[in-house]
């Protein structure tokens, strides 16, 4: 994953500001241009003092990037204020703009952070022409343990690759994660009665396992970099994004790294995972996509 374009959506927040300061430290590692967009509502266009409003928030915007950029030195940015629909705006600007990351921020948990998730980010997470980094917590400046959860496809292939080169830059810790729900393997109806399915889960378990040894084994072969960085590989069981989180909770990771795809187990990524994940993840989730 080349990252030499990104952009961030800001709104004055806490959160946005945390993120917007991740934003230049990643832009500074990866010798990025960054792009700073905050959206204004267009119910807003109406008010009489609108083009105040406007330069105001422009000012304020430029100087809270510059403040920000001055301690990743070497930073190029430039910040707007657009109006519009937030999630449109961004999505269009990263268009125009050919940006290879999106960096947005997540609010606390709860109510709120859910509804911006429904609002916002998840439409981002499903729209966006390029990869989406949702930030969350306080930590800034890098990342020290990396979650890459894989489901054995080409795609998921790929993401390793790209979570191996951000473990290196990051000298972080990776561990690449399996996670299978056995209960959806042998529907538990009234054709299963009479077998043993403690014994039919452990010979799925194990063949699952197999799977897994020999994916990683191919990766180890493929991918140079995992040879010099510190990881693991592990199986995971249970409902896949309950298994995930409980895991990034237990570990302490403070990124996740997500791939999504269109074909096969893609739409299962996108609409139950992915989202369950953003939504209650203790830490960053970078959602990677194919450039359009």
């Amino acid at each position: 994953m080349k990252v030499k374009k990104i952009l961030v959506g800001y709104d004055f927040s806490n959160q946005a500001q945390a993120a917007l300061e991740r934003a230049c430290h990643l832009a500074r590692l990866f010798s990025a241009h960054l792009h700073v967009v905050h959206v204004v509502p267009s119910a807003l266009l109406h008010i009489s003092n609108y083009l105040e409003l406007n330069q105001s928030l422009e000012k304020r915007l430029g100087e809270t990037v510059e403040k920000a950029a001055h301690f990743e030195k070497a930073v190029k940015w430039k910040s707007v204020v657009l109006e519009g629909v937030a999630h449109h705006v961004l999505t269009k600007q990263a268009v125009k703009e050919k940006a290879d990351l999106i960096v947005v921020a997540s609010h606390n948990h709860g109510v709120w952070e859910r509804l911006l998730l429904g609002s916002v980010a998840e439409k981002l997470l499903r729209h966006s022409p390029c990869s989406v980094l949702l930030h969350r917590g306080r930590e800034v400046q890098g990342f020290k343990k990396i979650l890459a959860p894989v489901d054995l496809s080409k795609v998921s292939s790929a993401s390793v690759k790209t979570a191996a080169q951000w473990a290196k830059t990051f000298s972080a810790e990776l561990l690449i994660a399996y996670a299978i729900d056995l209960r959806t393997y042998i529907p538990l109806s009234e054709f299963n009665f009479g077998i043993d399915m403690g014994k039919e889960l452990d010979i799925l378990s194990g063949v699952e396992g197999n799977r897994f040894d020999a994916f990683v084994a191919k990766m180890k072969k493929s991918i140079s970099t995992l040879s010099q960085i510190e990881f693991r590989a592990e199986v995971l069981t249970g409902a896949v994004s309950q298994a995930l989180v409980e895991c990034a909770h237990k570990e302490h990771h403070d990124l996740i790294l997500l791939a999504a795809h269109n074909e096969s187990l893609g739409k299962f990524f996108l609409g139950s995972v992915a989202d369950s994940v953003a939504r209650y993840a203790p830490c960053s989730v970078l959602l990677l996509k194919d450039k359009k």
